[in-house]
């Protein structure tokens, strides 16, 4: 069973992973992200460094799941 901390990471990598997808890194807003997850910047950034690490992260997700 995953922790609540491990869930709210996987519900802002799968909400955000779209986005950075679409948008690029350059081209997302911190704003789209807040948005996208319901979360504040304090809670995003709670759970990842900074947005290159969130990215890279997102990333990762996505590449997980093209293999799945």
């Amino acid at each position: 069973m995953l922790s609540k901390g491990e869930r709210t990471k996987n519900l802002i990598l799968a909400r955000t992973a779209p986005i950075f997808n679409i948008k690029g890194f350059e081209g997302t807003s911190m704003t789209d992200l807040t948005t996208s997850t319901g979360l504040t910047k304090g809670a995003l950034y709670g759970n990842f460094y900074n947005k290159e690490d969130l990215a890279m992260e997102a990333f990762k997700y996505s590449v997980r799941k093209v293999k799945e």
